[in-house]
């Protein structure tokens, strides 16, 4: 490992064939806008793209034989009116964050600073700031909302075309900086693997995204966006999944506590017949985290109660995106999720939902004591008031 200073607020990192730990390690010791120069075999760049991934690092891309990726990522979600726009030949980009990017999209100021930074230099264009918002970052900072990834992961599913088959192929490999592109008829082409597609397509995005003709050897045919969407939902774009918590009892007085936000997104899953839903953002009980999120903490409060379970990915992120089902719903292990039904907590849910409130146990004890310290004073004033009668 190779450190080479290139200024007093960032560095550079030089890697050989980094395990993950090394890329984990390399992170944690970077400035806040560092990088490393990644060299390794051909054959290992696709699992060393996925390690640096997972270690934090955004904007990775093939160059000259070398990956680069950035530091930075870090930091809270503020609104100063940005919006940013993809410049290439694709219907949509996702990048190392999870946002699906197509038209016109609003991003947060420190999105907006990542859109542009060297990483993403030529491919996305970023709108100037809104003079009032900015003017707020230092006292008063414009709150910014990170939840819509599985509404933008639906429009996009809805905006796509059929899926074109036939004609000349070609193999080509896309270096990067987003994680994925999503063309027009939902062909997905994943950065650092080699992919079949039509001459056409494979033109416009060596013309317009930088992709690089690929020898013919061991491409793949790329998945569909419709496709995977129909079957699985937007958590198909989600990346390794990590292990659920351990099954606890439910506790289902936390029904009762519950905003009517979150009673009707559990009745929206239960009635559509749907495994999980998703939610962007942080924890409010976390430290620092980059997107604060009420019904993240409802959510997780629910886990904390047996009402639900989560998984996460298992990529570094100030601003996670959460995988949420019923509790026992998410089979075991790591990797993308499956699910079985639990009906009976399921129909427990909707029945607490549809009762309404009613006396917990803690409500019902602390009724129990308040009756049995009634019935004392009772006793106790009975007791006095016949004493003054007697010595009367």
């Amino acid at each position: 490992m190779d450190i080479q200073n290139v200024g007093f607020l960032a560095k550079t990192l030089t890697l050989a064939s980094p395990r993950p730990v090394d890329l984990q390690n390399a992170w944690r010791g970077l400035s806040a806008r560092g990088s490393v120069v990644i060299t390794c075999a051909p054959t290992e760049v696709a699992a060393t793209l996925l390690a640096a991934e997972q270690a934090g690092f955004f904007g990775m891309r093939l160059e000259d034989g070398r990956i680069l990726a950035w530091k930075g990522k870090e930091g809270p979600c503020y609104d100063t009116g940005r919006t940013a726009r993809y410049r290439g030949s694709a219907a949509a980009v996702m990048d190392d964050d999870k946002h699906l990017l197509f038209g016109q999209l609003r991003v947060c100021e420190k999105t907006a600073r990542l859109y542009s930074s060297e990483a993403y230099q030529g491919r996305i264009e970023v709108s100037e700031p809104d003079a009032g918002l900015v003017a707020r970052l230092e006292k008063d900072p414009a709150p910014f909302d990170c939840d819509t990834f599985e509404a933008d992961a639906r429009t996009l599913a809805s905006t796509l075309t059929t899926k074109v088959s036939g004609g000349e192929r070609a193999v080509v490999l896309y270096p990067g900086p987003f994680k994925m592109l999503i063309l027009a008829d939902g062909t997905i082409v994943r950065r650092g693997l080699p992919v079949r597609l039509s001459a056409d397509q494979a033109r416009m995005l060596r013309e317009r995204d930088g992709a690089l003709a690929a020898p013919p050897e061991d491409p793949i045919d790329p998945p569909n966006y419709s496709d995977l969407y129909r079957r699985q939902g937007a958590a198909f774009l989600l990346g390794e999944l990590g292990a659920s918590r351990p099954p606890r009892p439910a506790e289902l007085d936390a029904i009762d506590e519950l905003p009517e936000s979150m009673k009707r997104r559990l009745q929206a899953v239960i009635s559509r017949g749907e495994d999980y839903f998703i939610l962007t953002g942080s924890d409010p009980a976390q430290k620092d985290g980059c997107c604060p999120s009420n019904e993240v903490g409802i959510a997780n409060l629910l886990v904390d109660r047996g009402i639900l379970d989560s998984r996460g990915e298992l990529a570094n992120s100030e601003c996670p995106v959460t995988l949420y089902a019923f509790a026992s719903e998410i089979k075991s292990g790591t990797g993308k999720p499956e699910f079985v039904r639990n009906m009976v907590l399921r129909d427990a849910v909707r029945n607490r939902i549809e009762a309404g409130p009613r006396l917990s146990r803690k409500a019902v004890a602390r009724l129990a004591l308040f009756a049995v310290l009634a019935a004392a004073v009772a006793a106790l004033a009975y007791a006095l008031y016949r004493q003054v009668i007697l010595q009367g």
